[in-house]
């Protein structure tokens, strides 16, 4: 797969169930990625599952597609959305960053902090 065919992954989750939230998420990063011009974006949502583990079902399916090559970059609205465990983050970082993949993680103003790339 040549890297402009590529996805743009975007990550949201949060701990307790809540639509809203996970909707806001997803809007603010779908702005985003439409502001920079980012074309093949797919969403992966964990409503309801804690940072604290990384058995999350959207964040494994995500994961899953990273290593057969299909992403090209992660939208996070925050690295907290990632993960709790600043240990496990870095670490999954780290190996994200030996894969190519650009990492961005957004504030409230859609600013990126681009981490990888």
């Amino acid at each position: 797969m040549k890297r402009r065919d590529k996805l743009t992954a975007v990550y949201c989750r949060v701990a307790q169930p809540d639509d809203f939230a996970t909707h806001m998420q997803k809007v603010h990063m779908r702005q985003f990625a439409e502001s920079q011009g980012y074309n093949g974006v797919v969403y992966y949502l964990d409503n309801g599952y804690s940072g604290l583990s990384f058995e999350r079902p959207a964040f494994l399916k995500m994961q899953k597609d990273i290593q057969a090559g299909k992403i090209q970059r992660v939208i996070v609205n925050s690295l907290s959305r990632i993960g709790r465990d600043c240990f496990k983050v870095h670490s999954w970082l780290k190996e994200t960053q030996r894969m190519g993949i650009e990492i961005l993680s957004l504030d409230g103003s859609h600013m990126a902090l681009r981490l990888f790339g």
